[in-house]
């Protein structure tokens, strides 16, 4: 399982997920195999996504944009499980990615 977490500033006229969706400074090669994103806020999780696809920002050509989806309850109970399990850094940064040998590494 491969995480993608961002560093998201909510506004209340913009949903969590539409927040969470654009204009990230990544390589798009990067992003094609994350399973989830995470969207953090203040250093705690605001929400969990399930990554379908990336692509190239249609605003910010330079920048790369999520097509995303709500996870599951279950989904979003197990990373943030993991991620408190695993004592995973959530503040701090903009983008940091997380693989399963961050997660799951006992």
């Amino acid at each position: 399982m491969k995480l993608i977490i961002v560093n998201v500033s909510k506004t209340s006229s913009i949903p969590l997920i539409d927040a969470t969706k654009r204009a990230w400074k990544l390589n798009l090669k990067n992003c094609i195999d994350c399973d989830f994103v995470v969207a953090v806020g203040k250093g705690k999780i605001d929400g969990v996504f399930k990554f379908i696809n990336a692509s190239k920002d249609l605003l910010e050509t330079d920048r790369v944009a999520f097509c995303l989806e709500p996870a599951t309850p279950f989904e979003e109970f197990v990373i943030r499980f993991a991620i408190d399990y695993r004592k995973i850094n959530i503040s701090g940064f903009v983008v940091k990615s997380v693989t399963d040998a961050d997660i799951f590494n006992v």
